[in-house]
């Protein structure tokens, strides 16, 4: 076996002295390890590797239907469609916001795009908040849009399902050029409504099974007498939008109390007041990058072996990813192997209590509020990069899906149950969070500050959080657009770990996140 490369002893550099409360090395022995060096370069050419066939799979392998005026199914935008619906029925509703003011900025307009399914609700959402008029108006751009792709693709054509759903919608709503013209009686225009009565109870069963939360309130409009089914209809979309309205207002005094936080952060660390406890390791820094070249290896190879178990056995599925999920941790045992104690490479990684044991679960959380701000300008740059990407696109491909930085698991969320549900929630709030710390901040990060302590500790903690936060956001499966939402997080993660020198808060901090992510869908999905 070959032998490990030369090895050279620790030179003491603690020059004021190890961070109080780090279990680090003794200090009066500054020599009493010999390090073995690690193959940086080769490690990063494997770490880029990695990160390139992370982006192909997820480039190359759609979650979804692919456009080219076709008529695939696309479960994820119609949830995502159904709870934009719902809030803004509830809007139209329980707020001050009339119904003919939700298209002042082009909010409707903005939903008549999508599939085919997504067509048709979309429909039914305007007669419900423009009157029937518009919906025969939609209608018929609907049918115009399914001539021009069918002239574009001769292999395009509807489902028996939606031929007999846009018929029904045809007689519920009836023509658009009845009350197009600009001599009609205004007044008759706004009082037309869907014509349910017209509709055979055939036709309203097929609303419903085809059609949903969407169905139902089509055979419920503003004007019918039929107030129990009405209320019924409208039950979600009203608990949806209190929801949303406490959610918007918990955050935004969360945003505040975090940007105080923020604030008082910054001057305590300008005063000396907070100082950081990531102490220099006495291991050659390319070993832990080894080590998370090694885990991106191992982490993706195991993926792939959980992925071809779930589709084997369905059922099992989560438990695969699950335990593909810790098993990737094996990995930490690589600077072991190398010769390191296992002690030095778990304090390295952050895997300690921290300066003040009692206190990091509690910082975890208080550092979360504090990183909000961070994350708000990661946020808005996502949206504006969004809305840049709509503008130069221009107008699409013919019912393609409506895509956004949206990460896969929440089609697994939408499609399942309670049960599958809490796994999902298991996954992301405390699998993912222990795991992807413990190598970006912990790993990763460590490797990272260790290589560039000479270029001076700002510098070195400014370019190890972008390298870390940038890798980290790439791999996520969101997409491009989603990369400075995430790297948001990841530098409020990293500038804890760096703060505290465990790992506790930081792993707090990304299960907290999340848990809200996950839970606000659930919750938001069970309304």
């Amino acid at each position: 076996m070959e032998q490990n490369p030369p090895i050279e002893p620790l030179e003491p550099r603690f020059p004021e002295g190890i961070p109080p409360g780090y279990p680090g090395i003794n200090a009066d022995r500054p020599g009493w390890v010999r390090r073995p060096r690690g193959f940086t370069g080769l490690a990063w050419i494997v770490i880029a590797a990695c990160v390139i066939i992370t982006l192909g799979i997820h480039a190359f392998v759609p979650d979804g239907p692919t456009g080219g005026a076709s008529n695939e199914e696309d479960d994820l935008g119609v949830a995502l469609m159904e709870l934009q619906s719902k809030y803004l029925v509830g809007v139209a509703n329980w707020s001050t916001v009339s119904a003919g003011d939700l298209n002042q900025y082009g909010t409707l307009d903005e939903l008549e795009v999508g599939t085919v399914d997504q067509r048709l609700r979309y429909i039914i959402l305007l007669a419900e908040l423009q009157g029937a008029d518009a919906a025969a108006e939609a209608l018929q751009r609907l049918e115009d849009d399914i001539e021009r792709a069918k002239r574009k693709n001769p292999e395009f054509e509807l489902t028996e399902s939606q031929e007999a759903v846009l018929k029904a919608l045809r007689t519920l709503h009836g023509a658009a050029e009845e009350f197009t013209d600009e001599s009609s009686d205004a007044a008759a225009r706004d009082q037309r409504t869907p014509d349910v009565d017209a509709l055979s109870q055939a036709q309203r069963d097929l609303l419903v099974k085809e059609l949903g939360w969407f169905g139902k309130l089509a055979l419920a409009p503003p004007q019918t007498d039929d107030t129990a089914a009405r209320e019924a209809v409208l039950k979600s979309p009203r608990g949806i939008f209190y929801f949303a309205v406490g959610g918007i207002i918990a955050l935004i005094a969360l945003g505040l109390l975090g940007f105080i936080g923020l604030v008082v952060l910054i001057v305590l660390a300008l005063t000396g007041q907070v100082r950081s406890n990531f102490a220099p390791s006495p291991v050659h820094h390319g070993l832990y990058a080894e080590t998370f070249a090694a885990w991106m290896v191992v982490f993706l190879a195991l993926q792939v072996v959980g992925g071809l178990v779930g589709a084997v056995m369905p059922e099992i599925a989560l438990i695969a990813v699950g335990l593909a999920f810790f098993a990737s941790l094996v990995t930490l045992g690589w600077p072991v192997f190398r010769g390191v104690p296992w002690r030095q490479v778990r304090i390295d990684a952050g895997w300690f209590a921290g300066p003040k044991p009692a206190l990091e679960p509690v910082i975890g959380i208080g550092g979360y509020v504090a990183g909000l701000p961070i994350v708000a300008v990661g946020v808005i740059i996502t949206l504006a990069l969004f809305l840049i990407q709509q503008q130069l696109a221009g107008e699409g491909e013919l019912f393609d899906p409506v895509g956004g930085p949206a990460h896969p698991i929440v089609s697994e969320i939408i499609d399942s149950n309670w049960w599958v549900r809490g796994q999902l929630l298991f996954l992301g709030s405390v699998a993912a969070p222990i795991v992807e710390e413990t190598m970006f901040r912990g790993v990763l990060y460590r490797h990272l500050r260790d290589a560039t302590s000479r270029t001076g500790i700002l510098t070195s903690i400014g370019i190890s959080t972008l390298i870390n936060s940038f890798i980290f956001a790439v791999i996520h499966p969101q997409g491009w657009l989603a990369v400075p939402a995430l790297m948001s997080l990841a530098i409020a993660f990293s500038l804890t770990r760096e703060w505290r020198g465990s790992l506790i808060p930081s792993m707090i901090m990304h299960g907290i996140q999340n848990f809200l992510v996950f839970a606000t869908l659930i919750v938001a999905l069970s309304l």
